[in-house]
């Protein structure tokens, strides 16, 4: 039996799932970058507990973080 959002690696002794690009997996999460920059004009730079964050409510895709 196949999940519909996982399938599995090719090739030998490879048998745990991936999921497939696409996926609600692959979509949350922020890009982690050494330095970051405004994408857009609605995005803000804030600085939580030590960390540089760009944020953006209207493109969630935006979003960064510094480190």
């Amino acid at each position: 039996m196949t999940l519909p959002a996982v399938e599995l690696f090719t090739g030998t002794n490879n048998i745990f799932p991936r999921p497939v690009r696409g996926t609600l997996q692959s979509k949350i999460g922020m890009k982690v970058k050494p330095s970051i920059r405004k994408r857009s004009a609605d995005c803000k730079i804030v600085r939580r507990k030590g960390k540089l964050y760009v944020i953006n409510k209207k493109n969630p895709k935006f979003k960064q973080r510094q480190g």
